[in-house]
């Protein structure tokens, strides 16, 4: 199983992760987090992503049955969603995403294939402006491309990562004020830790910064997610009584905002808009 090397400084005096460095392979892993839509971090995280609600509002989907759906390809494109910039993960020496590589599909039509206005499905049976599904196969020959020539940084510049996940290159990153911002004192406290990040890792890494200032401590030190202590910071800073300026931003906006970190969201929201 392929795994990255990941440079840790460490403050052993407050268990804590100063900050890692590391070449373009890992932060190309960290920036690919950006291109993952919801549905999908759902799925990685076997819907204990603990973001609010939303574990449970997959689950509805996967439940769901099939005749309430405009086509079964619904139910797909919203449990296994697929980003346009995956094709720049997926030769990430480690990718977050376990589907296999982008598929298209056309309309079985052949008037519907030529053309301008030709349409394609990256999912199976996808109804076509038609009315047929899009089921029928295109070979797709992906491009060769150079061992380097993959995600979305280029070169061979090393980058430091903080602890809250803060990524500067290593030529314009002054380790002091790191230190300093860190509230490092004594440097005979820190550590340096070498670390093989895989899979496994990533999808940790992944789950704790939805949620954690301290990723990396988490992950590599204290070996857990401090999910509830977040949550209940975020529940703190989002309560009941911060729902009137949501509102006033915007229902939808506070609905999803309410569902990524209340308990209640439907109550919440309009038991204050009554006030």
């Amino acid at each position: 199983m392929a795994t990255i090397r990941l440079k840790l400084l460490v403050d052993r005096e407050k268990n804590r992760v100063v900050f890692a460095e590391s070449d373009k392979e890992f932060v190309d892993v960290l920036f690919s987090f950006l291109t993952l839509p919801m549905g999908t971090i759902i799925r990685l995280l076997n819907k204990q992503s603990s973001v609010g609600w939303m574990d449970k509002l997959y689950e509805s989907v996967e439940n769901l049955d099939a005749k309430y759906l405009e086509t079964e390809a619904c139910k797909m494109m919203l449990l296994q969603p697929r980003s346009e910039a995956e094709i720049l993960c997926e030769d990430l020496r480690v990718n977050a995403d376990d589907l296999e590589p982008r598929r298209l599909y056309r309309c079985p039509a052949f008037g519907c294939f030529i053309g301008d206005s030709r349409a394609f499905s990256s999912i199976s049976g996808a109804r076509c402006r038609c009315g047929r599904a899009m089921d029928k196969f295109l070979c797709w020959d992906k491009q060769k491309k150079d061992a380097k020539d993959y995600g979305f940084l280029k070169g061979a510049a090393t980058f430091v990562i903080s602890d809250d996940l803060h990524v500067s290159p290593a030529a314009v990153t002054n380790p002091i004020s790191l230190l300093e911002k860190f509230g490092v004192k004594d440097v005979d406290t820190l550590e340096e830790r070498v670390v093989q990040v895989g899979r496994k890792e990533v999808l940790c890494l992944l789950n704790s910064l939805l949620l954690s200032k301290t990723p990396f401590t988490d992950v590599f030190l204290r070996k857990r997610t401090p999910v509830q202590d977040v949550l209940s910071s975020i529940g703190n800073f989002l309560h009941v009584k911060h729902v009137s300026c949501l509102l006033a931003a915007g229902q939808a906006l506070s609905s999803l905002k309410s569902l990524l970190v209340l308990k209640t969201p439907f109550r919440d929201i309009f038991s204050q808009k009554k006030r």
